[in-house]
């Protein structure tokens, strides 16, 4: 979004659920009032791109078992643990590639906020 200086205010009045659809889409988009209300008067898509929350937390908790995985082994000279915690990194990366491309895909379709 390009920085300008706003120097006038705007107000408008909405029904209570014109008003809880616009809190909806606005929660799911995640930018200001401004920001989304401006994105859509310069008639440029708004995009929503939901559950990547879920995908990083996934990704943090496989590192940390690769990490303790790789201390282990280096500690105590075993292997095995490390190679089925490179397998489920591997499994994971695969996994986060699917969604990455299918999240692609979305974009790439334009799915407007409806």
């Amino acid at each position: 979004m390009i920085k300008r200086t706003r120097s006038i205010p705007f107000s408008f009045r909405l029904t209570p659920d014109e008003a809880e659809l616009l809190n909806q889409k606005l929660a799911a988009s995640g930018q200001s009032k401004t920001d989304f209300l401006m994105q859509s008067l310069l008639q440029t898509d708004v995009i929503v791109i939901n559950d990547l929350s879920a995908c990083l937390a996934e990704l943090k908790r496989q590192g940390s078992n690769l990490n303790q995985a790789m201390r282990f082994a280096h500690e105590f000279g075993r292997t095995e643990e490390l190679v089925t915690a490179i397998q489920q990194n591997r499994n994971c990366i695969q996994t986060l590639q699917l969604l990455a491309r299918e999240t692609r895909k979305k974009v790439f379709e334009k799915r407007r906020i409806k």
